[in-house]
């Protein structure tokens, strides 16, 4: 069946409306050619598409709208890292309300429930989003109108009724599956070392050998060190679970100790081992070293650096501006990308296979509610066992 178009009708001395017609039925829009009538022919044709309706009314005391924009206030605030950065979930949140607002922003919120959260869900797999990360989108939807019940904005029913839709199962839905992640080749690790600086291949390094996320490795600082024994240990300030109050321990072999050193002579106890400026003034010193044109023929060094650059390089990599760099460099290489968190899982498959799973699970930090602090001392001992031979 075609879909139906967004049409106009004309009108004398009052603006034009526009309005879509479904099976000799029209539906209005509002004035012809702006932005809230197109909004409202897209929720519509999602409707249509998935064979529901829904209540609208023009009376209402909060809109879908006004919930999103109080939730994204409350959001800038409440996700945040312990040293005032937003996490990646702030951005998560508003690609999720950016979909609710299109399709449902003047619709009364104590009026929105799963059949519209499903329209929602229809248009997000259309969209070709993977089934994890739109049953991701439909959970954030979900947690706002908690939040909202919440700070009764809305009726608890409301949230409660949302909950009832059902995630996309695998195999049951049209959405596609996302790619599974899978270890990053040594071939393809070493490949690249030509093309990054010292600091990222020292962060590359550290990862292979400690199985830390990007940002725990990122963020290591001489103080986040315990060096007294063997095996280093280090807790680090940020990690995924911080929020949760979980706890973290990265291990450092002799191997890892050999790429810690050299970072650590240079650093103050509070200073970021890997930092961009300093790789930045690296590469132009290398620069300038293989200059061929004389001093007295061209620019001096410094000569034609921009006053005020629109891009200042921060105290610390990003795990953006890391795998930023590891994606150029691949380039570079003529090899296929890969990314960071690749040599996360080359670390946990080596591991596993020569250790088992939970000393795996120990030293990548993944949690379970089921983990009682019974064994933690037994845990430990393993696992710094596994990293003086490994790391």
């Amino acid at each position: 069946m075609a879909q139906p178009k967004y049409r106009r009708q004309r009108h004398r001395g009052r603006p034009d409306q526009a309005f879509v017609e479904f099976a000799g039925t029209r539906v209005y829009l509002g004035e012809h050619g702006t932005r809230e009538s197109r909004l409202e022919y897209a929720r519509v044709l999602a409707e249509w598409k998935s064979g529901v309706t829904t209540r609208r009314e023009e009376d209402s005391p909060i809109s879908v709208v006004e919930v999103a924009a109080r939730f994204l206030n409350h959001a800038r605030e409440y996700y945040r890292k312990a040293d005032g950065d937003a996490t990646s979930e702030l951005g998560n949140f508003r690609r999720a309300l950016r979909v609710l607002r299109d399709l449902y922003g003047h619709t009364r919120a104590a009026d929105f429930g799963p059949r519209a959260l499903e329209v929602i869900q229809t248009t997000l797999v259309e969209r070709k989003l993977a089934r994890s990360t739109v049953n991701s989108q439909v959970r954030r939807i979900q947690r706002v109108f908690k939040w909202a019940a919440s700070k009764e904005l809305v009726p608890g029913s409301v949230f409660q009724n949302l909950r009832t839709l059902e995630a996309l199962k695998k195999g049951r839905s049209r959405a596609r599956e996302s790619k599974r992640v899978r270890p990053v080749e040594s071939a393809r690790v070493d490949a690249i070392r030509p093309f990054v600086s010292r600091q990222i291949w020292a962060a590359i390094e550290l990862q292979q050998l400690s199985g830390g996320r990007s940002t725990e490795i990122l963020t290591l600082r001489p103080q986040d060190l315990d060096r007294r024994e063997s095996v280093w240990m280090s807790l680090p300030h940020q990690h995924k679970g911080t929020h949760r109050d979980y706890g973290r321990t990265l291990f450092f072999g002799p191997r890892a100790q050999a790429v810690l050193e050299p970072f650590l002579e240079e650093r103050a106890e509070d200073e970021f081992l890997f930092r961009p400026a300093e790789a930045e003034a690296e590469r132009r010193e290398r620069q300038h070293a293989a200059r061929k044109t004389p001093l007295s023929c061209g620019n001096v060094p410094g000569s034609n650096r921009k006053v005020a650059p629109k891009t200042r390089l921060g105290e610390r990599y990003t795990k953006d501006t890391y795998a930023r760099a590891i994606r150029r460099a691949c380039a570079k290489a003529g090899i296929k990308s890969w990314h960071p968190h690749q040599l996360r899982h080359r670390t946990g498959t080596i591991v596993r296979e020569r250790f088992g799973l939970e000393v795996s699970r120990i030293i990548l930090g993944h949690q379970s509610v089921s983990t009682t602090e019974l064994y933690a001392e037994a845990d430990i001992k393993k696992a710094i066992e596994v990293i003086r031979e490994i790391g």
